[in-house]
């Protein structure tokens, strides 16, 4: 009987205990750090769902970091130019925000670009891949000036494509506008999605495509 309980105490011992791969403030800011420079100053950072998000500044930008607190690992990151300047107009067109993109990201591919209008803002989100990381970049639709990056810096073999996933809702749902489409990071099951809305026989809608598994795991009407 005791050898019983001696056991199970110390089953219990293991499964409360921290774990051994999980990653401590001060390494999440390390793993951040690796990716931005040692100029980047820390403005905040907290621990949600299991990743440490850290927000740094830089002279012309703004970071935003997740990592893994499992892990370690760096899975997630965004870069916003500060000041930067909204489109009242679409001057550019879609081979000229291409460029823009190639322009900074020579070695990158480019996937998929949408041109969005919100609230008299013009963007061409242009999607990419680069080795095996996968992201958007936003681009200023008169200057052609890159306003931010969102990007997975640990984009899963296989997974769907900004493309792809268009192409995906348009085979289960039918022929529609595209208007908006983002890549984020799912903080509940550490997955990627895309979301956006799309307009179709004059009715609007919200969807999202799990990129692993390509299912509309979201349709409602706007």
């Amino acid at each position: 009987m005791m050898k019983r309980k001696l056991a199970a105490m110390m089953t219990l011992m293991v499964l409360l205990a921290p774990s051994a791969m999980a990653a401590t403030r001060e390494e999440a800011e390390t793993t951040a750090r690796t990716l931005l420079g040692s100029d980047a100053v820390l403005r905040e950072s907290e621990l949600d769902d299991g990743y440490y998000e850290l927000e740094f500044d830089g002279t012309d930008v703004q970071y935003d970091v997740f990592v893994d607190s499992k892990t370690g690992e760096a899975v997630w990151m965004e870069t916003s130019v500060k000041g930067a300047r909204k489109a009242t107009a679409a001057d550019l067109d879609e081979t000229a925000a291409r460029a823009a993109v190639t322009a900074i990201k020579p070695e990158a591919t480019i996937d998929y670009a949408l041109l969005e209008q919100d609230d008299g803002r013009y963007v061409w989100n242009v999607f990419y891949s680069e080795g095996n990381q996968y992201g958007l970049c936003e681009v200023n639709a008169q200057t052609g000036e890159v306003t931010e990056t969102q990007v997975a810096l640990s984009f899963p073999q296989g997974a769907l494509t900004a493309k792809q996933a268009v192409d995906a809702v348009m085979a289960d749902r039918g022929e529609m506008t595209i208007q908006e489409l983002g890549l984020e990071l799912d903080d509940d099951t550490g997955s990627y999605r895309y979301d956006g809305t799309a307009q179709m026989d004059g009715k609007r809608y919200e969807f999202e495509v799990d990129t692993a598994s390509g299912d509309l795991v979201k349709w409602e009407r706007d």
